[in-house]
Parts: C-alpha cells; structure tokens; sequence
C-alpha cells in the first residue's frame, strides 16, 4: 500500500504515512482500538493539521461525548453560537 518501505521508517513514521494514504483514499471511517487515546488523538490532530487535510475535518466519537468536531473548519462554532445565545438572551 505504501510507496515507502515501512521497515526503513521509525513505527511513527509509518503510521503518518498509512494514515495520510488512508485519508487521501477517502476512507469514510477509520476506526482505532487503543489504551492510549489521548496520545492518539493528539497524534491525529497533528496529521489532521497537516496543510494537505486541514480543509477536512476530524471527528471523534465516544460512548459518553458522542460524535464531535475537533480539528479542521468548523471547530468551535456550536460553543461560540452559545456563548452568543447566552450574551443575547440576558
């Protein structure tokens, strides 16, 4: 799959690569199992910043916050739009 040999690229490495073929694929869903999430997603956003992916956006999902927005265009309009809800309705 990838054009670069992984065994020449440092584990890390190799995930950016995989995971930007994936996106560029337009793969819909990425699913991934981890004990180490919040690592993870920082990770993600790193990729998810990169100049290439930065017009798409970064969604997460889990059992108690649900699908949310966190990184790409759109990120922090549903809080602002409350914030200006709130400011408005006093």
């Amino acid at each position: 799959m990838t054009a670069t040999p992984t065994f020449e690229l440092p584990a890390t490495e190799a995930l950016i690569v995989s995971l930007d073929e994936y996106i560029r694929a337009r793969y819909g869903l990425l699913a991934v199992q981890t004990f180490e999430e919040e690592r993870f997603v920082r990770f993600m956003r790193g990729v998810a910043d990169h100049e290439r992916h930065r017009a798409k956006g970064l969604y997460l999902w889990s059992r108690t916050r649900g699908l949310r927005l966190v990184a790409g265009p759109g990120v922090g309009t549903e809080a602002r739009r409350f914030q200006i809800a709130r400011t408005h309705c006093r």
